[in-house]
Order: structure tokens, then sequence, then C-alpha cells
């Protein structure tokens, strides 16, 4: 019973030892690079690196998506027309309103230098100039009035049509069409993931170790990838609960191989070659 006691203290004893030789050896096979993070595996968080809330900024029903949900599209392309039928009467109520506003200056104008003319020929009082003085900026305030009004009519217009503010991807369509929709409504979610930014959290004593520009890896968890990046933002600030920093990492993704919410890991330095061995890698943006 002895003999079998001592060979299985034997048999582990060298399975430790061929375990720490093969980490040893393991450890110096990695390559390191001269740039990167240095501390313990960080997990990180995919984000847009834009996104809007579209909103109506019109009374009105939704006519027609342009996209799908998920859908990319190019910037200031069309993305949803909303039903302006009232507010082509408007602009046309809103021109006709200038149309008479304008004739009526016309007339007031005239009518005033006449009234100056007869006034210095003894003709005319002071009173009838004055009045038709005061007629003219009547005039002149209603044309304005009607200038205005027709401006706002044409931006109203304008707004049934809207179109992306930038390049990106469909994300939810908060109204359905044929839907009533009044101003300030929000209808759809928007998000530029061409770039993404890899937001992570990092112990404070690391924050005079980072700098904007430099270069980072993250090896995503959904796909496997390695793709590096640069340094876009530090935090200010230190949160003093957890005493950890805000980092966000822009990666580039125009070949749109990731997605915003997947998730990864903040490679250490000398783990990177490694995961370039054993994954496929994507470019550092530039």
């Amino acid at each position: 019973m002895n003999i079998f006691f001592r060979i299985r203290v034997i048999l582990k004893v060298l399975l430790l030892f061929f375990v720490a030789v093969s980490g040893v050896n393991g450890l110096a096979a990695e390559i390191d690079v001269s740039t990167g993070y240095t501390g313990l595996p960080v997990k990180t968080v995919l984000f847009p690196f834009r996104q809007a809330v579209i909103s109506s900024i019109v009374d009105t029903q939704v006519k027609s998506y342009k996209f799908k949900e998920g859908e990319r599209f190019q910037d200031n392309a069309l993305l949803i027309e909303l039903d302006d039928s009232i507010y082509l009467q408007k602009l046309d109520r809103a021109k006709s309103a200038y149309l008479e506003a304008n004739t009526s200056m016309d007339f007031a104008d005239k009518n005033c230098k006449r009234s100056q003319e007869m006034f210095e020929k003894g003709i005319q009082g002071r009173q009838e100039l004055e009045k038709s003085e005061l007629d003219l900026q009547v005039s002149k305030a209603k044309l304005e009035f009607a200038v205005a009004n027709m401006k706002l009519a044409e931006i109203e217009l304008k707004a049934c049509r809207i179109s992306a503010p930038f390049k990106g991807r469909l994300i939810k369509k908060i109204v359905q069409e044929h839907e009533y929709v009044r101003s300030g409504q929000p209808l759809m979610n928007v998000i530029d993931d061409n770039l993404l930014l890899a937001v992570v959290h990092l112990p404070s004593e690391e924050k005079k170790l980072v700098s904007v520009g430099q270069a980072m890896w993250i090896k995503i968890d959904e796909t496997g990838t390695v793709h590096n990046g640069k340094v876009y933002e530090i935090a200010g600030d230190v949160d003093p609960g957890s005493r950890t920093f805000e980092l966000k990492i822009l990666l580039d993704n125009r070949e749109g191989a990731l997605s915003a919410g997947m998730s990864g890991e903040l490679m250490k330095r000398n783990t990177v070659a490694d995961a370039i061995k054993a994954a496929p890698v994507k470019a550092e943006n530039k």
C-alpha cells in the first residue's frame, strides 16, 4: 500500500514539473510588440462611433421607410418619407400671401412717393403724408411676415423627407408606416458603426501609462478575431467607487465584420503575438 502511495506522489511531482516547464517555454515563445496594454486582461464592449434618434419636426402620417432594420445606408440617403399633402397646401397658401403682401407694399411705396411730391407742392397736408408713410411701414411689416411664413412652410415641407445625418445603419423603427406622429416624436434609431469604440475600464494606477493615439489590441469573443486600434478618448476623472477610469479605443469596421454590442478582451502586449497566430487579424485603422 505504501509503495502505490509513493508512486502516485512521484507521478504528481513529475506532472507539475512538466507543466511548469511547458509554461515557461510558452512565455518565451511569445512575440513582444512595441506598443499596447501591459496590465491584466480587461473585458470590453463595442459601441457605435455615432448614434442618433431621428425625430419628426412636423405633425403628419408616416408614408414609407426606405430601409429595413439592419440595412446600411449612405450619408444623405433618404431614410423615411412622411405625408406632405397638408404642407404642400400650406406652402401654396404662404406663397399667395407673399404675393399679396408684396403687391400691397409696392402700392404703398408709390402712394408715399406721390404724397411726398404733393406735400412739397403744397397740394397735400402733412397729415396725409404721414398717413401714407405709416401705410408703407405697415406694408413692409406684412411683407416680412409673409416671407417668414413662406420660409417656415418650405422648412415644414422639406421635413417630410428625412435624410441620413451620416453613413450608417438603421437599428430600429420606433413608429410604423401609416401611423400618425407629432412634432418631436422619435421615429427611428440609427448608428454609425463604420467605426466602433471599444470601451474599457482600467485601474486608476494605469492612467499614467496610456495616451491618446496609443495602439491597443482587442480579441473579440463572438468572432475570435484580433483587432488593433488606437486610444480615442481617456476619461478625465476616476470613478471613486471602483477606482477605475474609462478608456475608448477606436476600431475600423468599414468591412462590417463587427457589430455594436459585441464583447472582447483588451490584450496584454506580450500575448498579442500568440493571438495573432491563432486568430484572423484586422489591420489598424488609418
